[in-house]
């Protein structure tokens, strides 16, 4: 009954500059989220790579270290020369076995590596010292996972 003679006119974008800009400032918001969304996980997976890569290094890095120290005492006239070449030859073995298998040993046996071998170097310093008192305590290593954990990757 009631006709309006009023017609609803929608924006003209040609003319009006501020709609055309806050529309394309929502599509860039858009835009960003959805680049944000997907770089992200990429991001966390190349971090992730790039940790596990560098931890392999430093146990590398700290494995060699404790070799060479291994290799010092054992040819030093020091009480500890023996106990040195002991420990020398097993990460001689170890080091034969780790160059054989690097790229299949996972992150959580390299963290375990790392600390095994740095309770190594930390022994090995105080046998360079030439402490009297000194006495190795391995205690703190726990061989039986070690052994497990090797065995298990040398049947795979």
């Amino acid at each position: 009954m009631f006709k309006s003679s009023k017609t609803i006119k929608s924006a003209n974008f040609k003319k009006d500059y501020i709609a055309f800009f806050a529309l394309f400032l929502f599509g860039f918001i858009v835009f960003s989220e959805f680049a944000v969304i997907i770089g992200i996980p990429i991001i966390v997976n190349k971090t992730r790579l790039y940790a596990d890569v560098e931890m392999r290094h430093e146990l590398i890095k700290t494995f060699d270290s404790a070799r060479s120290l291994a290799s010092s005492i054992s040819n030093q006239n020091s009480p500890f020369a023996n106990a040195a070449q002991l420990i020398l030859w097993d990460m001689d073995q170890t080091a034969r076995w780790m160059r054989e298998n690097y790229q299949e040993l996972d992150i959580d046996f390299v963290a375990e590596m790392l600390s095994i071998v740095k309770t190594y170097s930390s022994n090995l310093e105080k046998m360079k010292s030439a402490e009297t008192n000194f006495y190795l305590q391995f205690e703190d290593v726990d061989f039986e996972l070690l052994k497990k954990n090797i065995s298990k990757k040398m049947e795979q």
